[in-house]
């Protein structure tokens, strides 16, 4: 499938559905505002990770990006993120149509991967090693003969019941030449993670999408953020989810988290460096 059938030389900040800058401000202010609330709740608590003084700090910070004075390029900042995420998605886009000039009937796909047995306890979150997790996918990646580029980022998603973190990846792959290696991986992501953090729900560590979607697949994937998932069913019975917004304090606490991530730290990649270069050339 080709993309230019779909893009026309399209670009994701002329998307009508994509946030636009002023929306991005007015997300800030809530979280500034939000920020500074919860700092006076939490004043005066003992052995919290973020103190009143770090929430408030945080809270100046996007404060100060949202007036101009400069560009935080904090992970927290809604406007930053945007503007990363603009320059990401373009350039993936770039190197797509660039492949497909160069390699008849190239294709893509979209591929979340949910560790299971990775889950983490409510508060634990702030800990998680995320390079070492990253090694251990590339090195999956590569004892399953992906070639790549594989490219995508890291998140972590808040489950209400058990209270547990979900670490889980969204990643852009290339399906041609890929298609046993793939199999193959879903073989071993299902042996690693067999088990649901939650009771009589089926495990699907690997899931896949068709790539019909370019620009809001793209978005999706690099939307870096942590959200609260809830479990409900349809009209026919079948077990869905939803992601909703955490909880303030949580909300405020996983702001302060990603203030300390680098956006190369929540960004995965593998064999995906000289491909979108070359879209710069």
């Amino acid at each position: 499938m080709k993309l230019d059938i779909f893009l026309s030389g399209i670009r994701l900040e002329e998307c009508d559905w994509l946030m636009s800058e002023y929306e991005t401000y007015l997300e800030n202010e809530y979280r500034i505002e939000l920020l500074r609330k919860m700092a006076d709740h939490v004043h005066g608590s003992l052995g919290r990770r973020y103190s009143c003084g770090r929430l408030h700090a945080l809270a100046d910070k996007l404060k100060d990006c949202n007036e101009g004075l400069y560009e935080c390029k904090s992970v927290a900042c809604k406007k930053c993120n945007r503007q990363f995420k603009i320059e990401r998605v373009n350039n993936i886009i770039a190197s797509i149509l660039l492949d497909q000039e160069q390699t008849e009937n190239v294709e893509y796909g979209v591929y979340t991967i949910i560790q299971y047995s990775r889950g983490v306890d409510a508060y634990d979150f702030v800990d998680y090693d995320i390079p070492k997790d990253k090694d251990r996918l590339r090195k999956l990646l590569s004892r399953c003969g992906i070639d790549g580029p594989v490219l995508g980022s890291f998140e972590l998603d808040f489950h209400d019941s058990p209270q547990k973190w979900l670490p889980h990846y969204h990643v852009l792959m290339r399906k041609s030449g890929n298609e046993e290696a793939i199999e193959r991986l879903r073989e071993k992501l299902t042996k690693l993670h067999p088990k649901h953090i939650k009771q009589n729900r089926q495990a699907r560590p690997f899931m896949k999408q068709d790539f019909r979607e370019p620009l809001k697949q793209l978005s999706y994937i690099h939307k870096l953020a942590c959200f609260e998932v809830r479990d409900y069913q349809s009209f026919w019975g079948k077990n869905l989810t939803k992601k909703y917004r955490l909880n303030k304090l949580m909300f405020c606490e996983s702001l302060c988290w990603l203030d300390e991530q680098d956006r190369r730290t929540l960004f995965f990649q593998w064999h995906a460096r000289p491909w979108l270069k070359q879209s710069k050339v």
